[in-house]
């Protein structure tokens, strides 16, 4: 999920973006100061970036509930002598009902952490001004690396700051633009990194914490509900090759009484 979601973020520092941030400050922000961040226009913005979460998060409950499918069913076949293949068959299908109750589970409270970033755009983490100035000093570091690598005085430093900023060249949408594009990359990478965690931990306390004792349930539930022994009904070509050999037995017992009674027999004249 992790990967699906990195995969997900835009190219916040492309010139396009910085344009689409514009036409939408343009666009919905009506008659205000430039110069303040519009939060209905972040959130907006925000709001498109998120959603490319969903997938990544759906891909991740069906590989998870995969993966503890197979282990269980590996364990088992491990474990139950292949003779058995009805209680194997039991397991299994116990397992896949397990599996699937936590997928139903599973799918209303992770849609509820999504309709939570959803709601509020909002930390308390410092970790997200921390990425902001980071954003800041990159692009800083940026600008020195196309050219201006030889600074020598105040003058090559303010040539530096107004082309970052657009002095005398940009619009006030475009300008403004590229401060929201710096908040909205800090706390993409904030928001993505909490909600990950949270999707994580829920998975981690619903699937592997109850795992054991929703399969036991399950089997104690097929368990009360059966015939004990169907469970360790044999196939039946091992049946045909019991009875074969129980034939076999019985023949073996007749000869051999015939024989003692042969050399009984053959003792008494």
């Amino acid at each position: 999920m992790e990967a699906g979601i990195r995969k997900s973020k835009p190219r916040f520092r492309s010139k396009k973006m910085i344009k689409q941030y514009a036409n939408a400050i343009k666009r919905k922000r009506g008659p205000s100061l430039p110069g303040f961040l519009d939060f209905s226009v972040f959130s907006s913005l925000m709001s498109e970036l998120i959603a490319c979460w969903n997938q990544p998060c759906r891909d991740l409950l069906d590989t998870v509930c995969d993966y503890v499918q197979q282990a269980c069913e590996t364990i088992a076949a491990s474990v139950v002598p292949t003779t058995y293949m009805e209680l194997l068959n039991v397991f299994q299908e116990a397992v896949a009902d397990v599996v699937r109750d936590f997928k139903k589970e599973l799918g209303p409270k992770i849609r509820e952490l999504m309709e939570r970033e959803h709601a509020t755009y909002y930390t308390q983490n410092h970790y997200y001004m921390d990425t902001v100035n980071k954003i800041r000093l990159d692009r800083f570091q940026a600008k020195l690396r196309e050219g201006h690598a030889n600074v020598t005085n105040v003058e090559s430093v303010s040539k530096i700051y107004m082309s970052m900023h657009g002095i005398g060249n940009e619009s006030n949408e475009m300008q403004d633009a590229a401060d929201m594009n710096i908040l909205a990359e800090a706390y993409w990478k904030v928001a993505s990194k909490r909600y990950i965690d949270n999707v994580s931990m829920v998975m981690m306390n619903d699937i592997l914490g109850q795992l054991p004792n929703r399969i036991e349930s399950r089997l104690m539930e097929v368990v009360v509900g059966g015939e004990i022994m169907t469970f360790f009904a044999q196939s039946a070509a091992d049946v045909s090759r019991r009875k074969r050999l129980e034939e076999k037995i019985v023949r073996l017992k007749k000869a051999s009484q015939t024989l003692r009674s042969c050399l009984l027999g053959e003792g008494g004249v």
